[in-house]
């Protein structure tokens, strides 16, 4: 588990969903919620009769065997959904100080974070879990690293989606609090890892002014690799890789 602080926001995250941790049972029943269930320890069963494989502790409620209390944590060690987690804090941690992946790399980073994503495999159940204000923290697109080497490394990339209500992404490039450039365009969901999308406006704000400006429009599709509540990793149809955080509330 580790965090990554957000570029200008100063906001701390951890990149990994909150895990629940186990704790062996005490010898007398815990206390119980409502719905029998507790975070952070193996819920027990409510059985008067006898209960094979289990133990009975001194109030007469079975306890899980000794062997699932070793082999549980290695069991959960070894799941896919860990393996893939796995792979993402080591991808964070290589990418964090590449400059959104524009910095100089005589280190191999981009075919090492390359290397990373072709191990994941973890798209969203359903395209609504690609919601959300997203902050780009990585991507092997030349024209977002021509405008970090432009701009200096405080450039400020997020993508909003709204695959419920609005049906919309919005891409905002953020240079100074003075000076933004905002793209946005109605979405289509062809599958749950998949959106498509040709941009309609481009605006240009500037020393708080907004002003919509022409452009050649354009488009293409995005499809996550991986996507957690905390992180999402995407492939493009200009056969891009981009990775982002969530930016949370």
């Amino acid at each position: 588990m580790r965090s990554l602080t957000l570029p200008r926001t100063g906001v701390r995250m951890q990149t990994m969903p909150e895990q629940y941790t186990y704790h062996p049972l005490p010898s007398k029943a815990p206390h119980r919620s409502s719905t029998g269930l507790m975070k952070g320890s193996m819920a027990t069963h409510h059985h008067q009769g006898c209960v094979r494989g289990a133990v009975r502790c001194s109030s007469g409620m079975p306890q899980q065997p000794l062997i699932s209390l070793f082999l549980q944590p290695l069991i959960s060690l070894f799941s896919p959904s860990r393996q893939q987690e796995a792979v993402v804090e080591k991808l964070l941690a290589l990418v964090e100080n590449t400059q959104l992946g524009a910095a100089a790399d005589p280190a191999g980073v981009a075919d090492q974070a390359l290397q990373l994503v072709e191990e994941l495999n973890q798209p969203p159940s359903a395209a609504e879990k690609l919601d959300g204000l997203w902050q780009l923290v990585y991507t092997t697109e030349a024209s977002v690293h021509q405008l970090v080497r432009w701009a200096g490394p405080g450039l400020f990339v997020t993508q909003n989606i709204d695959v419920k209500s609005a049906e919309r992404v919005t891409n905002d490039i953020e240079f100074s609090k003075w000076l933004k450039i905002q793209a946005t365009a109605p979405l289509t969901v062809d599958s749950k890892a998949r959106i498509s999308y040709v941009f309609d406006a481009l605006f240009l704000q500037i020393l708080g002014v907004r002003l919509q400006i022409p452009f050649v429009r354009g488009g293409g599709w995005t499809e996550a690799v991986y996507c957690s509540n905390a992180v999402r990793v995407m492939r493009n149809s200009q056969k891009d890789t981009l990775v982002f955080v969530r930016v949370m509330d």
